[in-house]
C-alpha cells in the first residue's frame, strides 16, 4: 500500500469516527424531545454563524416563493417618519373588516438573519382565524446595523401603523405587537418604548420563545437546555452582534434587553410561550413572574420536552398546531378587550 493510499485510508477512518461520535451526542440530546417534534434538521450542525457566513447569507435578498392563501393579499411600502425609511409588508384578507384590529409582527432569525416575508406560512392562520391586519418590518440587520437601530426601524413601523389607521382600515386603540425567537425580543422592547413615549399604546404583546435577556450569555450552566437548534455559542454571538459588543453584566442603555427593565409596570397583557428545551426557557419564565409581580397579566406556556422552534421545524405535530392554536386564542382574547384609555 503506497503512502498515499494509507494517509487517506486513515483519514477517511478518522472522518467516520468523528461523524459517528457527532451522531450519536446528537441522538443522545435529541432522546429528550418529545417524538412528535423529532425533525431531521435536529441533526443539523449549530456552529454555522459567524461574521462572514452572516454577511455572504444577507446579501442573499431574494425571498423563496411562499404559498400564500387566495383570499390573502400582500403589499409593501417604504414608510418614512422622522427622517427614517422602513420597508413594511401588509397582510390582511379581502374581506377584511373596516376597523379591525392589528398586529405588528417582528421576524426572528438571531437578529442577525431573516426577514419581513419569512413567516408569511406561519401568519396566514393568524388571519384566517382573526381576519386582522397585520404588518411585518423589514428592520436592518447586525452586526452592520447593531442596538439601537433594528428597535428604531420597528418603533417606526409601529408609529406609521398607528398615525395611517385610516389608510390602513384598522383601529389604532387595538394594535398588539408580537414576534418570535429574536423578534419576540425586539417586540417586548418595543412594547417598553412605546409605553414609556405614550404616542402608541399597544393592547397586548406576542412573545414566542422570545430572546429577551443577554445576560443569558453569561451563565455557565443551562441546566441541560440550548443543545438543540439554539446553542449558548450562537446566542453570543446573535447578543454580540446586536449589541455592538459582548455582552456584559452592567448595561444601562435603554430598552437593550427587556429582561434589565426594572418597573414593568403599566405595560399591556402578554402571552409568553416557550418549550422547556429552549435555552430561553429560564429567562422567559423569570419575565413572565417579573411581568405578573408588577401587576401585568401574563399567560406562560409551556410546552413539555420541545426545543427552540418547535413548532415552526415540526408544524404538522399535534402538539405544534395546538401551540400556534393557543397563541391565537390569546391574542384574539388581548385584542377584543376594551383597551385602557
Amino acid at each position: 500500500m503506497s503512502r498515499a493510499v494509507w494517509l487517506l485510508s486513515v483519514f477517511s477512518v478518522v472522518l467516520v469516527l468523528l461523524a459517528s461520535t457527532y451522531l450519536v451526542s446528537k441522538a443522545w440530546d435529541i432522546r429528550r424531545v418529545d417524538r412528535q417534534y423529532r425533525v431531521p434538521m435536529l441533526y443539523a450542525p449549530t456552529n454555522y454563524l459567524h461574521t462572514s457566513t452572516v454577511s455572504a447569507l444577507q446579501k442573499r435578498t431574494s425571498v423563496p416563493d411562499l404559498s400564500v392563501a387566495d383570499d390573502i393579499t400582500i403589499s409593501s411600502r417604504d414608510i418614512r417618519i422622522d427622517k427614517a425609511s422602513v420597508r413594511i409588508y401588509i397582510y390582511e384578507r379581502r374581506n377584511k373588516k373596516p376597523q379591525s384590529a392589528a398586529l405588528l409582527w417582528i421576524h426572528g432569525g438571531g437578529f442577525v438573519l431573516g426577514n419581513a416575508r419569512a413567516d408569511t406560512e406561519f401568519l396566514q392562520p393568524i388571519l384566517h382565524a382573526l381576519n386582522i391586519v397585520v404588518v411585518s418590518v423589514e428592520y436592518r440587520l447586525p452586526p452592520r446595523h447593531p442596538y439601537p437601530q433594528p428597535l428604531d426601524d420597528c418603533f417606526v413601523a409601529l408609529l406609521w401603523m398607528h398615525d395611517h389607521a385610516d389608510e390602513l382600515g384598522i383601529d389604532a386603540s387595538r394594535i398588539a405587537i408580537g414576534g418570535g425567537s429574536a423578534g419576540g425580543g425586539l417586540a417586548a422592547t418595543l412594547v417598553q418604548r412605546a409605553h414609556d413615549e405614550g404616542r402608541v399604546k399597544p393592547v397586548f404583546q406576542v412573545l414566542m420563545y422570545p430572546t429577551i435577556d443577554d445576560r443569558t450569555t453569561l451563565k455557565s450552566e443551562t441546566n441541560g437546555r440550548g443543545k438543540l437548534i439554539w446553542t449558548p455559542e450562537l446566542n453570543l454571538f446573535a447578543w454580540t452582534s446586536y449589541l455592538g459588543q459582548t455582552p456584559h453584566l452592567k448595561d444601562d442603555r435603554p430598552y437593550v434587553a427587556a429582561a434589565r427593565r426594572k418597573d414593568l409596570s403599566g405595560l399591556p397583557p402578554a402571552w409568553i410561550g416557550v418549550g422547556d428545551l429552549d435555552l430561553f426557557y429560564e429567562e422567559d419564565v423569570e419575565y413572565c413572574r417579573d411581568l405578573q409581580a408588577a401587576g401585568v397579566s401574563c399567560q406562560l406556556d409551556i410546552v413539555p420536552n420541545a426545543y427552540h422552534g418547535f413548532n415552526l421545524l415540526a408544524e404538522k405535530s399535534t402538539g405544534s398546531i395546538a401551540f400556534n392554536q393557543r397563541m391565537i386564542d390569546a391574542l384574539r382574547v388581548g385584542l377584543e378587550e376594551t383597551p385602557q384609555p
